[in-house]
C-alpha cells in the first residue's frame, strides 16, 4: 500500500471512526436506525449524487462507485445505531427523515457526506447479511443492534429470524448480560419462552450477578417470573453485593411477585454482604403488603445490618406507622440498639413521626433512651423543632434537663429549631429555670427564627425578651451581644451613621464585659465593614470606623489564629483604607496587607474544610454576619 493509499484511508476513518464509537455507546438504547454513508471530497459533487437519489438512483448503488469511505464495499452501509448518539452535523442533516430519503449535504471537515436511513426491515437484512459475510458465528457481537431492536421493540418475529438463521439464543452483551435478561426485563413473556425453547440459559449472570429472572422480579413481571422459576430459575441466585432477587423485588414493592418467590423456596431471611433482608428493604421503603407477605414467610423482624440497625428502626425513620404495628406484632424488639446507639424511637423522634413514636411508646420504648453521643430522643426532635413529637416523649418521662456529651439540653437543640411552640413546650416543663434563662432562650429563638423568615416583629419580640434581662441584670453579655445583633439587622438598606452607632455601642459593651471572646471582636470587624461597604458616613467618620474595625480584626485573629471570616473582614477594611490613602507607598502597603488577608484566609478554609465560623455553638449566639462583596 503506498502513502497515498494509506493517507487515503486515514482520511476516510477520521470520518467514521467518532460516528462508529458514539453508536457503539448508544447500542443498549431504543431508537436503532440502519444507516447508509456517503462520503466524496467536494461539495458539488455530493450535490449531485443527492439529486441521483431524489430521481430514482439507490443509495447503495452509488455508495459503492462514488463513496471513499471504507463502508463503499458494503453499499455505505454503517449498521444500526441510534441518531440521538451521532455527531451534531450527522444529526441535523437526518433530522425529519423518513426511511429511503437521502440527507441534505453535511460538511465533514474538507469532505463532504450524504446519509440515508434504511427501512426497518432492510435495516434487518443488512445486519443478517453482515453477521453471516463476518462468518457466521453465532455469537457475533455484530447482532447486538438487532437483539436490541427485536427486545425493546417486543419484535418477536424478529427474534425468531435471528434464531432460525442460526443466532445463538444465550449470546451475551459486553456487560455479561443476555438477549432473555433484555426480554424479562421488558416483561416480553411470550418472547421469554421462545428464547427458553431455543436454549437460552436461564440461569446466565451478568457482570454484576444480575439474572433474567431478576429482571423480570424486579420490573414486577410476574406471568414472566412464574415462567423463568417453571423453566429452573435459581430462586436465591446472589449479585456482588450479596443481595438476592428477593431484596430487589421487596425493595420495589412488588408484593405478588415477592409472594411468588417465597412460594418458590426463596429464602426470605437471606442477607446481603452488609447485614440487608428483605424485610429491611421493604420496611426502609414502606411497602407494607411485601413487609406483611414476608412476615407470614417467617421473616426475622430482628435481623440486623452490620451496623445492627433493624427493619423496625428503618420502618420508624420514615414513619411507616402500619408497618411498625406489623413489625412489633412479630417479635420485634422496641429497644434495639444500632452500634450508634440509636433506636427506633430515637429515629422516629429525630424526624418528626408523632404517629409513630406514640406506637413506639405504647409498645414500652424507653423515652429516656441516648445514644452514644448522648443526643436523645427529646433532644432530637427538639432539634427539629418537633413540638407534638416532644410533648408525647416528655409525657412518656423523658428528662428535658438531660445533657449530651457537648453539655447540650432539649432546650439548646430547640433554639436552633425556630420553633417557639417547642420552646415555650420545654420551658413549661422546666420550672426550675429562672426567669433570666427563661428570656434568653425566647429572644434567641426569636432572632433565630428571623434569619428564615425576615418578619421584622420577631425581632421586636426578642428585643423585648433581652430588656427583661437587662432589667434585672444590667451588664448580661449575652443579652448585650443579642440586642447589638438586632440592631444590625434593623438596618435599613443604606444604614445612616445613627444605626451604626446604635448597634456599635452595644457591640463595644459586650467587647468591654468579655474582652477575650473572639466573637465579640469579630462583631465590630464585620459590622464596620459591612457599614462602609453599604453605609453612609461622613469622611471623618468613615476613616475612624475602619479603623476600629481593623482593631478589632486584628485581636480576633489574635485571639484564633485560624478565624478566616475575621481575616475577610480584615481584607476589606485594609482595601478601603488603601483606596483613600495619601501616599503611594501607603496604598501599596495596605494594599499588601489586604491581599495577605484573603489569601490567608483561603488557605485557612482549604486546610480546615471551611469549617463552620463556630463549631462549638451554632445556636444560643446571634449568627456571625458573613463579609460582604468588595
Amino acid at each position: 500500500m503506498n502513502k497515498n493509499e494509506i493517507m487515503k484511508r486515514i482520511a476516510c476513518w477520521i470520518i467514521v471512526l467518532p460516528l462508529l464509537v458514539t453508536a457503539v455507546l448508544a447500542l443498549p438504547q431504543a431508537g436503532l436506525a440502519g444507516l447508509r454513508l456517503i462520503v466524496v471530497r467536494t461539495e458539488s459533487e455530493a450535490n449531485d449524487l443527492r439529486a441521483r437519489v431524489l430521481t430514482g438512483e439507490k443509495f447503495d448503488e452509488l455508495a459503492r462507485v462514488h463513496s471513499v469511505d471504507p463502508s463503499a464495499r458494503g453499499g455505505g452501509y454503517l449498521g444500526a445505531m441510534a441518531i440521538s448518539q451521532l455527531r451534531p452535523e450527522f444529526q441535523a442533516a437526518l433530522e425529519g427523515l423518513r426511511p429511503g430519503e437521502v440527507s441534505r449535504v453535511a460538511t465533514i471537515g474538507r469532505q463532504y457526506a450524504l446519509l440515508q436511513v434504511v427501512a426497518e426491515d432492510d435495516t434487518r437484512d443488512a445486519e443478517l447479511k453482515a453477521w453471516r459475510d463476518a462468518g457466521a458465528d453465532p455469537n457475533s457481537r455484530s447482532l447486538e443492534p438487532l437483539w436490541i431492536m427485536a427486545t425493546t421493540g417486543n419484535r418477536i418475529d424478529l427474534v425468531r429470524v435471528l434464531l432460525e438463521a442460526g443466532a445463538n439464543a444465550s449470546m451475551t452483551f459486553g456487560d455479561g448480560s443476555t438477549v432473555l435478561m433484555g426480554a424479562a426485563q421488558d416483561g416480553r413473556t411470550e418472547m421469554v419462552r421462545v428464547l427458553l425453547a431455543a436454549g437460552a440459559s436461564v440461569n446466565a449472570q451478568a457482570v454484576d450477578g444480575s439474572s433474567a429472572l431478576l429482571a423480570a422480579a424486579y420490573g414486577g413481571h410476574l406471568e414472566t417470573v412464574r415462567l423463568l422459576l417453571q423453566a429452573g430459575s435459581a430462586v436465591d441466585a446472589r449479585l456482588m453485593d450479596g443481595s438476592t432477587v428477593l431484596m430487589k423485588t421487596a425493595q420495589a414493592g412488588h408484593t405478588e411477585v415477592v409472594r411468588a418467590l417465597a412460594g418458590a423456596g426463596a429464602a426470605v431471611n437471606a442477607r446481603a454482604a452488609n447485614g440487608l433482608t428483605a424485610l429491611i428493604d421493604a420496611s426502609f421503603a414502606g411497602h407494607t403488603e411485601v413487609v406483611r407477605v414476608l412476615l407470614a414467610s417467617r421473616a426475622d423482624p430482628n435481623l440486623a445490618l452490620t451496623n445492627r440497625s433493624t427493619a423496625l428502626m428503618a420502618a420508624s425513620q420514615k414513619g411507616h406507622s402500619e408497618i411498625v404495628r406489623l413489625l412489633l406484632g412479630a417479635g420485634a424488639v422496641v429497644d434495639a440498639r444500632s452500634d450508634t446507639g440509636t433506636t427506633a424511637l430515637l429515629e422516629a423522634a429525630y424526624d418528626g413521626r408523632a404517629e409513630t413514636v406514640l406506637l413506639l411508646l405504647a409498645a414500652g420504648a424507653d423515652a429516656k433512651v441516648s445514644m452514644t453521643t448522648g443526643l436523645t430522643a427529646l433532644m432530637g426532635a427538639a432539634l427539629g423543632g418537633h413540638t407534638e413529637v416532644a410533648r408525647s416523649l416528655l409525657d412518656a418521662g423523658a428528662d428535658p434537663n438531660a445533657k449530651d456529651g457537648r453539655g447540650w439540653t432539649a432546650l439548646t437543640n430547640a433554639r436552633a429549631s425556630t420553633s417557639i411552640a417547642t420552646v415555650e413546650l420545654l420551658l413549661a416543663r422546666m420550672p426550675s429555670l429562672s426567669a433570666k434563662e427563661r428570656s434568653l432562650a425566647l429572644g434567641g429563638t426569636y432572632v433565630n427564627e428571623y434569619y428564615s423568615s425576615n418578619e421584622n416583629r420577631l425581632l421586636a419580640l426578642a428585643a423585648a425578651e433581652f430588656q427583661k434581662v437587662l432589667e434585672v441584670e444590667p451588664r448580661n453579655v449575652e443579652a448585650i451581644e443579642w440586642l447589638g445583633a438586632i440592631a444590625v439587622l434593623q438596618w435599613s438598606e443604606v444604614p445612616t451613621i445613627d444605626q451604626f452607632r446604635k448597634a456599635n455601642s452595644l457591640l463595644m459593651t459586650s467587647v468591654d464585659l468579655d474582652p477575650k471572646d473572639r466573637d465579640r471582636h469579630y462583631w465590630i470587624a464585620a459590622t464596620n465593614s459591612v457599614f462602609v461597604s453599604r453605609g453612609s458616613a461622613s469622611p471623618a467618620d468613615a476613616a475612624s470606623i475602619v479603623e476600629q474595625g481593623i482593631e478589632h480584626g486584628r485581636k480576633a485573629v489574635e485571639l484564633d489564629p485560624q478565624f478566616a471570616a475575621a481575616l475577610d473582614h480584615l481584607s476589606i477594611l485594609y482595601s478601603w483604607k488603601s483606596e483613600r490613602a495619601a501616599s503611594q507607598e501607603e496604598r501599596d502597603s495596605l494594599a499588601r496587607l489586604a491581599d495577605a488577608s484573603r489569601q490567608d484566609a483561603a488557605r485557612i478554609r482549604v486546610r480546615l474544610g471551611d469549617r463552620p465560623s463556630r463549631p462549638g455553638d451554632q445556636f444560643t449566639r446571634p449568627a456571625l454576619p458573613p463579609a460582604p462583596a468588595f
